[in-house]
């Protein structure tokens, strides 16, 4: 821990090392329809108890790369911030907005909710244990409670593909997301968005090996086809990095441009295919790039960022995927990789995932995360003959040597599941402990290694002296709130489908009450006896809507809501939930009182978040796809017209109702809540991820990654009155209640900054390692 540093002295030395963004991912499909389990289904929804009034708490050139990426892509898009996504998303920073369904083959990884939760609670007693004495009161720091949460470790581990004993498990530093082999499967590389690294790993000795630092923001990864260079591309610096993989030391960085997303390796010659991220419903860009002298030639392919980039064999075509538009279908695009002539699509199935093709080149097969299914595409028809059901979750997949067997990792269901690509039928299953992120499959049968980003998480609380209190465990993929009073917190563990009670006060943890699948959202009802937990389901049955009581710990009768639900948010007299659905363009409004849906109103576009005017009179639902914004009158729910704003909008509520922040790849704007227009708007050369108001609504607080700093805007005119330097890759911000202490959250040096708001300056850096991933303060409710 450092405190307040010296007038002058430098905030903090941002290391030669790198980060990396995970994601994690799912989707979902099963090899036959699944029984629903009681906690699914209600047989007659029974509404919890709500007591009157509210909870008072107790006290793209063409031979120049980097012009080329630039001519493509007029706005780099470099890491945004998270906002409420209507899929189980990655709490860990993504390079690219999310998409509107599932994350990438690139970002798959455990599962974990990027949504705004408010939640409180109601007293500790149930938390003292079965001790006589009373645990010392743990003093919070100005402004309430504040918890850093951490994911649990990282394992690789050996999985018998037809049954046996338990194999080998390699404990990980970091939290790596995917991993390449080498093509005798003596070693592997994993790469660790997060911390900025490629943890190289001895699959013989059964060891990892010292962590390789790779930029800024390392986001993708691949092998030469000898083997001999292992290349991984760093999104925020813009460079690509090649490693000697038998000294593991990096070469020379080149710089490519911004904007990049992932790298392929061409199996034969230097050439290599270079994806760049663009806007929803914009071009994909991809760029055909000489490792060896840099020559770069563009093609623009379909209407969204590619997802995946396969060479087949002999390197003469390349097969790219995509997501739909909005809520549509996916695509697989060849390209000749000689003329780059892009070729006709063809229609695989929602949230395309993973992709992997036969050792022959005549087979593709893609995960859907949403359809819960696996197409089969004949490369030499060019035409998709099957789609195969496959377990909840979809996301990797891996074809067998001999060519006849895919394996699919589901991360829902944490199982693999082999699919005969002969017969097109589904076969075996393999249990797993936790969920999936990536897999290698070995030579000839037998065991596969299987990557597990993280296990069970825990959570430490903030001191006034600006140290930790005791590590609490808690579930697995978890989000942590924090109640008003700083009392009480609770655990949203989305990996292990339980929510958990916090004793902030006494550090201890309550038992797992189970809720339905998926769990990512929670509030509380206004008298804080109520917990309500918006849980995702499986992507394409409804998900649930469960009560837990606060004081005894029970779940009540879940209420089906929409498909793949998000959003959760409450109305200011606890009176009404408001839940997006992101798959049937609709908004789902939820009587609380009655327990039961009053509407399902249908929206004309696909939304992705919505903010809710503090009196609650008025909803915005933000459409990231069509770049506009849906206003909502909550009174007779009446769509006004949509609000034209900038691509890749995220919004953010202002304190007092009188603007809606817009944050956008190249800029902020406000809209007035009172006329529905866009009253102002300030382009941003820098790389703003997370924004906050103070109470007042004066100043906004601002994280921007690219040079790490936090910047102050008067919000009146958004122009940058002062800023403090954090860090090398800021990502996570949160402002307590009062507005006294600002928190940043940076991953990749694993630093948490504590502002002082008022003074306009940082008061200290600490250390929070390990693996820490987010920050949260009290909430305002």
């Amino acid at each position: 821990m450092t405190e307040e540093p010296e007038a002058g002295a430098p905030v903090d030395s941002p290391p030669p090392a790198a980060v990396r963004a995970g994601g994690r991912g799912w989707g979902v499909r099963e090899t036959r329809p699944r029984q629903l389990d009681p906690w699914d289904v209600p047989a007659q929804p029974e509404p919890p108890t709500f007591a009157p009034g509210a909870y008072v708490p107790p006290a793209p050139a063409p031979t120049q790369p980097a012009a080329l990426v630039h001519t493509l892509l007029p706005t780099p898009i470099r890491i945004p911030p998270q906002p409420p996504s209507p899929s189980p998303s990655p709490s860990r920073p993504q390079p690219t907005p999310p998409p509107p369904g599932f994350p990438t083959n690139k970002q798959v990884a455990a599962i974990g909710i990027a949504a705004a939760v408010v939640v409180a609670g109601i007293g500790v007693s149930l938390f003292r244990g079965h001790s006589a004495v009373t645990p010392p009161v743990v003093a919070a720091p100005p402004g309430g409670a504040v918890a850093v949460v951490h994911s649990g470790p990282a394992m690789l581990v050996t999985v018998s593909l037809t049954g046996g004993s338990a194999g080998r498990s390699i404990a990980l530093p970091g939290s790596p997301t995917t991993m390449v082999t080498t093509h005798d499967g003596t070693k592997a590389f994993l790469l660790d968005t997060t911390h900025g690294e490629v943890i190289p790993v001895d699959l013989v000795q059964g060891r990892a090996l010292t962590p390789i630092p790779v930029g800024k923001l390392p986001i993708d990864e691949d092998l030469s086809p000898d083997g001999t260079t292992l290349y991984v591309i760093d999104n925020l610096a813009g460079t690509l990095i090649p490693i000697d993989t038998a000294s593991n030391i990096p070469r020379p960085a080149q710089q490519v441009g911004q904007g990049l997303a992932s790298f392929t390796k061409s199996p034969s010659g230097p050439t290599a295919v270079i994806a760049a991220y663009s806007s929803p419903g914009q071009p994909g860009v991809l760029v055909f790039y000489n490792t060896t002298t840099g020559a770069a030639a563009g093609v623009v392919v379909g209407r969204n960022t590619p997802t995946n980039v396969v060479y087949t064999p002999e390197g003469a075509t390349v097969w790219v995927t995509e997501e739909g538009v909005g809520n549509q279908p996916g695509v697989v695009v060849p390209i000749d990789a000689r003329t780059h002539a892009v070729g006709a699509p063809i229609a695989v199935g929602h949230s395309p995932a993973g992709a992997a093709m036969s050792p022959d080149g005549h087979t593709l097969v893609v995960t859907n995360t949403i359809d819960r299914s696996l197409t089969i595409v004949d490369l030499t028809r060019r035409a998709a003959v099957a789609t195969v059901a496959v377990g909840a979750g979809p996301t990797r997949v891996e074809i067998s040597a001999d060519g006849t067997t895919a394996w699919v990792a589901n991360v829902l269901d944490r199982s693999l599941l082999s699919v005969d690509l002969r017969s097109h039928r589904s076969g075996a299953t393999v249990a797993l402990t936790t969920s999936p992120s990536d897999l290698t499959l070995p030579k000839a049968g037998g065991r596969a290694w299987v990557l597990f980003q993280s296990t069970a998480g825990n959570v430490r609380f903030l001191t006034a002296h600006n140290t930790f209190g005791r590590t609490l465990q808690i579930g697995n993929g978890p989000n942590v709130v924090v109640n008003a009073d700083s009392t009480t917190a609770w655990a949203i563990n989305t990996l292990s489908d339980s929510v958990q009670r916090i004793d902030v006060n006494g550090e201890s943890v309550g038992p797992a009450v189970h809720v339905a699948r998926a769990p990512g959202e929670a509030v509380l009802t206004p008298d804080h006896r109520t917990l309500l937990v918006l849980s995702f389901g499986d992507g394409t049955q409804r998900g649930s809507l469960t009560p837990v009581d606060t004081q005894t710990l029970k779940a009540g009768t879940p209420l089906l809501v929409g498909v793949a639900p998000a959003g959760l948010t409450l109305a200011p007299d606890g009176g009404t939930a408001y839940i997006y659905n992101h798959q049937t363009n609709s908004l789902t409004v939820v009587d609380l009182r009655l327990w039961r849906v009053h509407a399902d109103i249908q929206l004309p576009c696909s939304p992705t978040q919505i903010v809710l005017t503090p009196d609650g009179t008025a909803l915005f639902a933000n459409c990231n796809a069509s770049s506009a914004v849906i206003p909502v009158k909550t009174n007779d729910l009446s769509l006004g017209p949509p609000i034209l704003v900038a691509p890749n909008p995220r919004l953010v509520m202002s304190n007092q109702g009188k603007v809606v922040i817009v944050m956008t790849s190249g800029g902020l704007q406000e809209i007035d809540p009172g006329t529905n227009k866009v009253v102002l708007s300030h382009a941003e050369t820098g790389n703003i991820v997370g924004i906050v108001a103070t109470p007042d609504d004066n100043t906004l607080i601002a994280i921007e990654n690219t040079g790490g700093a936090v910047l102050m805007l008067h919000t009146a005119t958004l122009v940058t009155d002062s800023s403090i330097a954090v860090g090398t890759r800021p990502g996570d911000l949160q402002l307590t209640p009062n507005g006294s202490r600002a928190y940043v959250l940076d991953s990749a040096t694993q630093k948490l900054y504590v502002i002082d708001v008022l003074a306009g300056k940082l008061a200290a850096s600490i250390d929070v390692t390990p693996n820490a991933e987010s920050v949260v303060v009290p909430s305002h409710q």
